[in-house]
């Protein structure tokens, strides 16, 4: 049975970088999504995208996440 020293759920891109740091820094990762890539249900693309307000993408974005 493999061993792995951090497992991620969600191969989106920030599970996706998540993983290559870690891997970089020498640990045995193993990434797990819902979906097989590519597919239309991620947080950061897409019809289903996510605007937070905390997402660093620039002052346009912000009112856009906190619009009700």
């Amino acid at each position: 049975m493999p061993h792995y020293d951090v497992i991620v759920i969600g191969c989106g891109a920030v599970g996706s970088a998540a993983m290559l740091h870690l891997a970089k820094a020498g640990r045995r990762v193993l990434g797990i999504d819902r979906f097989q890539p590519p597919h239309r249900f991620g947080s950061t693309h897409g019809e289903t995208r996510i605007t937070r307000a905390a997402i660093g993408e620039g002052v346009d974005y912000t009112p856009l996440a906190r619009r009700w």
